[in-house]
């Protein structure tokens, strides 16, 4: 496989499926157990080859938009980094409070806050 950004969701798809299919006795593999039970003995590979399967439709969702989507996380991580200074402040308080406050905040930050909004908090 290339790089994930020159696939398109179809040519995935069909490469993921190929790679199953050559390696299909390898993925049949299983382990016996005492008692007569047994398990795949590269049941996690399994996993991951299937959820890559389920989940290639959401892998793709960026080439279906034409908007900007960062390739980082580091925005994000500065943003919680943000929350935790400002709930850090307030040492003492509730958990419960911290939640509201967390939410107030949020809630500020985001283009559907109305006005008076935050009277339903407290």
């Amino acid at each position: 496989m290339d790089n994930l950004k020159n696939y398109t969701h179809q040519r995935f798809l069909h490469d993921i499926t190929s790679w199953e299919i050559k390696y299909t006795d390898f993925l049949k593999e299983k382990t016996y157990h005492p008692g007569g039970t047994y398990s795949f003995t590269h049941g996690r590979l399994r996993g991951a080859v299937r959820s890559m399967k389920r989940m290639s439709e959401y892998l793709f969702t960026y080439q279906e938009y034409k908007f900007f989507i960062p390739v980082t996380t580091n925005t994000l991580e500065g943003f919680f980094a943000h929350l935790k200074v400002r709930v850090g402040a307030h040492r003492g308080i509730s958990i419960g409070r911290k939640k509201k406050m967390i939410e107030l905040i949020l809630l500020n930050s985001s283009n559907s806050f109305k006005k008076n909004m935050w009277k339903k908090l407290f």
